[in-house]
């Protein structure tokens, strides 16, 4: 038995000698991958942390930079709204005036007509009224007097604006 411990410990040895040395450059490689996996990781997770705050970043830019451009559309909306009511509101009072000037116009026209109407009728009615009652020489002069205060009130009324 001494020599079936002896010859045991001999091998032990031998293969303790023999693959001591693999086995332990074998763990210590294990041993390097794995901290390399790790900083490889770490350096990884880093990675992706920056990304992300990068991509935070960029997101609240793009945000912004839409709440800017929606904030500027509704600006330049509301101002074009204010100006086509303006645009509007000067167009109706711009047909108002124009209206209104037609209309004095035709006013003008009107009181001109019936004014020539109403010194026709009275002529008539004068000649009629003359002839009932004085000679012609007479009622020549009447007539001639009649006309020329007729043309006087029509030139004193047209120069008046009326």
């Amino acid at each position: 038995m001494a020599i079936q411990v002896l010859t045991f410990g001999v091998m032990a040895a031998a293969v303790w000698m023999a693959a001591w040395k693999p086995l332990k450059k074998f763990v210590q490689g294990r041993q390097e991958s794995i901290s390399k996996a790790l900083a490889q990781a770490e350096e990884a997770r880093k990675a992706v942390a920056r990304l992300e705050e990068d991509y935070q970043v960029r997101v609240k830019e793009i945000q912004q930079k839409s709440e800017e451009a929606m904030n500027a559309a509704k600006s330049e909306a509301s101002r074009l709204r204010d100006d086509i009511i303006k645009q509007a509101h000067e167009e109706v009072l711009a047909m108002r005036r124009k209206n209104e000037q037609q209309l004095q116009e035709e006013r003008r026209v009107v009181v001109r007509a019936l004014r020539a109407d109403i010194a026709q009728l009275s002529i008539a009615v004068a000649e009629k009224i003359i002839e009932r009652s004085i000679d012609k020489s007479a009622h020549q002069q009447l007539i001639d007097d009649l006309l020329s205060k007729v043309n006087e009130k029509n030139l004193s009324g047209h120069g008046a604006g009326s």
